[in-house]
């Protein structure tokens, strides 16, 4: 199976100088817990709702005020829409991460979660391993 047979495409994003809040306002309004980052439309980052936690608010900064280019998280996974569906769960045990944007052309055309692994019934036990990799 490949990325682009389970990936999301409805993928959320803002601008490298976007305020965390209003990060966290659209991942609200999305009901996602990440977003991706961009500059000129291009990927420059990921920003996830723990490090508007850990890196905003926890060290008290005025989150109208903080850019998302401040707290995301640089140098991003990524995958393409050919790559096996092996590849990617490889890829999140690997740098024990929750999700992978699918990119091509250096666009962000979709986004496989944990979430999308395991709601695709022959991935169950995989996520449930990616998982497990992530939080030893």
């Amino acid at each position: 199976m490949k990325a682009q047979e389970i990936m999301t495409t409805e993928v959320v994003s803002v601008d490298k100088k976007a305020s965390i809040r209003d990060a966290a306002m659209k991942m609200a309004e999305s009901d996602v817990g990440s977003v991706i980052v961009n500059d000129n439309k291009s990927l420059v980052g990921i920003i996830t709702d723990r490090d508007i936690t850990i890196r905003g608010v926890a060290e008290n900064t005025d989150l109208n005020n903080v850019t998302c280019e401040k707290v995301m998280s640089k140098n991003v996974v990524t995958a393409n829409s050919n790559t096996d569906m092996e590849d990617v769960i490889d890829l999140m045990s690997e740098h024990q991460i929750k999700r992978v944007p699918i990119v091509e052309n250096e666009n962000v055309i979709g986004m496989i979660s944990l979430r999308d692994i395991s709601q695709t019934i022959e991935w169950d036990d995989e996520a449930g391993e990616v998982l497990n990799d992530i939080t030893d």
